[in-house]
């Protein structure tokens, strides 16, 4: 894993929160994820980004010269996402939609329906990790529209004023072979799987902070198998 803006945005938050806990709601991420997400970054920096306690979180001295530079590079960097999508947006003829999303199976559906119901308008998607990020820019003027998901507990980003609607509620699917008893149920509680083994894979979304949290309820922790 390299370096993104995406860490460096992670960093400033928690820096200008000043906790976790107002980091996680700020970014509409469960605790949990954003706690993963932070060791992630520190373990490709090489050492800590903030020392924490009972009053909060205050910036290493890698921490500072991580903020440090990355005070100056998202607001370049948001600058030129800017001034692109200003310039696309001048010369397209038409109508123009401009959605924002956390990237997903849904956002290629709907900038296919948007193209077929007006046809000749222009279409601009803008992808990033960050709900909260996007709810910005729909915010400032700078998109129409933001779609993105959440599990378990996890609200979207309310610091805006933005309305949301829910359009889709994806179900969770257990993969499992074909000839396991539980294929004969119509429905299985998530409890009655407390001894299977799970596979899992890395990410920054809370998904899997939420799978946990999902299973404790249900009275158990799921054995990882890889």
């Amino acid at each position: 894993m390299k370096l993104e803006l995406r860490h460096l945005r992670v960093v400033c938050a928690i820096a200008d929160s000043g906790s976790l806990s107002k980091a996680s709601a700020l970014l509409g991420l469960a605790q949990p994820a954003l706690t993963a997400q932070l060791h992630r970054i520190e373990a490709l920096l090489g050492g800590k980004l903030f020392d924490r306690d009972h009053k909060g979180a205050r910036p290493t001295a890698l921490g500072g010269l991580v903020l440090e530079r990355a005070r100056v590079l998202l607001p370049a960097f948001s600058r030129l996402e800017e001034d692109a999508l200003r310039l696309v947006d001048d010369d397209a003829p038409g109508d123009r939609y401009r959605v924002g999303a956390v990237n997903g199976p849904m956002l290629g559906g709907l900038v296919h329906r948007l193209t077929e119901a007006h046809p000749g308008s222009h279409v601009s998607t803008q992808v990033s990790w960050s709900g909260d990020e996007l709810a910005g820019m729909v915010a400032a003027g700078r998109l129409d529209y933001v779609l993105v998901g959440v599990c378990g507990d996890a609200p979207p980003p309310s610091e805006h004023g933005l309305t949301w609607s829910v359009i889709a509620i994806d179900p969770v699917f257990v993969l499992m072979p074909e000839d396991h008893p539980f294929t004969l149920l119509e429905e299985v509680e998530l409890g009655a799987l407390e001894d299977m083994q799970w596979a899992v894979t890395p990410g920054d979304g809370c998904f899997g902070d939420c799978f946990v949290a999902a299973c404790s309820r249900a009275g158990f922790s799921p054995r990882t198998m890889y």
